[in-house]
């Protein structure tokens, strides 16, 4: 979306507010011919639209679904459940202890602030976004985050739903005794891309999984649960939201993407 000019941005806007177009409450339902989510969670312009002034903080990711919860939540994270999930189930059982993680891609936070609240090590945040970055450090003021990353200053990289943070940088190819956690989506092709990059630099894969159905299964529930955890949000910020979930899922649901959980030292 960054890519649109202001005006085809407030157009795709607009459109939201038409009766007869995206803000139908049976988005999921309706068909879609385009699969491209005009939207991206790590856009500005979403943020200051659909979520700044409304009672919510969405995680910009999408979500897993877990028949095991690794905690109890609280009542505020478990309106987030899908998402909170993703990024509980990625360090679960590790032992992390005395490492420094970074969290690449952390957006406005709010999956730095969970890893923190649940797990016994201080995670930090990095985001290329400056505008997130400056929100992420109002609103969790007691943690540390940043727009410029020193990799040589962490042992462990997260990555949900972030990968090509570090793929389209070209910062993938210079990383040396890091251990990366992954959980995000591929195309066939940059699937294949990324496991002869792992081939090439001879990174020992600890874990590699399909988590494809987590991933559709948790969408599912987000979509359809959204107006219930969520009755005081606007429709057409609900339904901004939806769209973008929607549309990664029927992605997945025409067979254009996978998701795969990997544990990989560098």
């Amino acid at each position: 979306m960054s890519n649109l000019t202001s005006k085809e941005k407030e157009k795709i806007f607009q459109d939201l507010l038409d009766n007869n177009s995206l803000s139908k409450q049976n988005l999921r339902d309706s068909q879609m011919a385009n699969i491209d989510p005009k939207f991206n969670f790590s856009d500005t312009d979403f943020y200051l639209k659909y979520v700044k002034d409304e009672p919510w903080l969405p995680l910009l990711n999408h979500g897993i679904e877990l028949f095991t919860l690794p905690f109890t939540y609280t009542p505020e994270d478990a309106l987030h459940l899908y998402q909170v999930n993703m990024y509980c189930d990625l360090i679960q059982d590790q032992d992390l202890k005395d490492k420094k993680i970074i969290d690449i891609g952390c957006a406005y936070g709010k999956g730095v602030d969970v890893l923190n609240r649940y797990y016994d090590y201080k995670v930090d945040g990095y985001d290329i976004n400056k505008a997130f970055i400056h929100i992420a450090k109002e609103t969790y003021p007691h943690l540390t985050f940043t727009d410029t990353l020193n990799i040589d200053d962490y042992d462990v990289l997260l990555f949900v739903n972030s990968l090509h943070a570090v793929w389209n940088s070209g910062l993938i190819h210079r990383l040396k005794d890091k251990q990366l956690y992954i959980n995000d989506f591929f195309s066939a092709d940059a699937l294949n891309d990324f496991k002869t990059l792992l081939a090439l630099n001879k990174w020992e894969v600890k874990l590699e999984e399909d988590v494809s159905q987590k991933w559709m299964y948790g969408m599912r529930k987000d979509i359809d649960t959204l107006d219930k955890r969520f009755p005081n949000v606007t429709s057409v910020s609900k339904n901004a939201y939806k769209h973008i979930q929607a549309n990664r899922l029927r992605q997945f649901e025409v067979g254009s993407n996978r998701a795969y959980k990997y544990i990989i030292q560098c």
